[in-house]
């Protein structure tokens, strides 16, 4: 495994490696470990069956657990194929990589190329769309098929949103919070997951009573504490550990969620229980909100200041975006 481009095809895990970390369920997961080196770090892979090969290329933040039902129910009548990228799954995870696409693609290729495949069907999602459909450009005569799925085939360079996006998550701060920090993790899910409850908030409401009078009160209720609370919230983070202020608004947020699908589950909610939850979530996002963008020198100090508030406006922004969209989707 020291030299690049050298695949283990045995199951033999490369010693820094533990073949069977504790938290992999072996009855989901039950494929042989293989291994291909690249320059940076090893990568995981699975290969099973016989026959014509189908190989399987992940998105972010995924990894080949992803495809265990596809292995499965092919039961080897295929050669399925499935690689974990650097930095996922049970692939190395070098500090010193890039995690560009591009240089995902190209550890892709050497891989491909090692495996010598032909009459390949290629099926790609997400980020493993630019990645996996780079290798297919440049040998299209290996290629018999293709499954695209929530994927992109154009470049997005003249797209302002894709590059202001990316020039502020893949820059220093950017990669400082995600590296130091779980950024995406802690912050963008749990914006995401605020919007979603409101908006299944006002369609329970309506379901409810039928009433726009309702609809309105319940929305007034989700707003008032952020005219009405954020100077507190501001006070707060003068005088108090933020970290631990954070924590309290994000748990208080989360007691919301959780008593009123407990309450919509045993077909117990009522009205003015709505109402009150939607006050203590309103609540608790006007506390966070200010004492969030003051932890913010804390955590890149006055130098990066700048760049983080509009990396914190970008996920707000984003999860407005994004959980609305989200919850129409589960409620249809």
């Amino acid at each position: 495994m020291d030299d690049a481009g050298v695949r283990s095809d045995d199951g033999v895990t490369p010693p820094h490696r533990d073949p069977t970390p504790s938290w992999l369920d072996l009855d989901e997961y039950p494929f042989t470990p293989r291994w291909f080196a690249t320059p940076a770090g090893a990568m995981h892979y699975i290969d099973e069956g016989t026959g014509t090969p189908i190989v399987f290329v992940h998105g972010n933040p995924t990894w080949s657990f992803q495809f265990r039902n596809v292995f499965k129910e092919l039961d080897g009548s295929r050669r399925c194929i499935a690689a974990d990228h650097l930095g996922f799954g049970l692939s190395d995870k070098p500090r010193d990589f890039s995690y560009l696409p591009i240089d995902h693609a190209r550890n892709f290729a050497c891989f491909m190329e090692s495996l010598d495949l032909r009459n390949v069907t290629l099926v790609v999602g997400d980020w493993g769309g630019p990645i996996g459909l780079s290798w297919a450009l440049d040998n299209p005569d290996r290629v018999t098929s293709l499954v695209i799925t929530n994927t992109w085939m154009w470049s997005v360079r003249s797209d302002w949103y894709y590059q202001a996006f990316s020039g502020i998550v893949g820059g220093p701060i950017g990669r400082q919070l995600i590296r130091r920090r779980n950024f995406f993790a802690s912050s963008v899910v749990s914006n995401i997951g605020t919007w979603v409850q409101r908006v299944a908030q006002d369609w329970l409401v309506l379901q409810l009573t039928h009433s726009g009078t309702a609809l309105g009160i319940v929305t007034g209720l989700q707003f008032l504490p952020t005219l009405l609370f954020s100077l507190l919230g501001g006070s707060i983070a003068d005088r108090f550990d933020k970290r631990k202020i954070l924590a309290l608004t994000n748990a208080g947020g989360g007691v919301a969620a959780l008593t009123l699908g407990t309450l919509v589950l045993m077909g117990n909610v009522q009205i003015w229980q709505v109402y009150l939850l939607a006050f203590g979530l309103g609540f608790a996002s006007a506390i966070d909100a200010p004492v969030r963008q003051a932890f913010s020198i804390e955590l890149v100090g006055p130098d990066d200041l700048q760049n983080a508030v509009s990396l914190n406006s970008a996920n707000f922004n984003g999860g407005r975006l994004i959980g609305p969209a989200l919850s129409g989707l589960m409620i249809n």
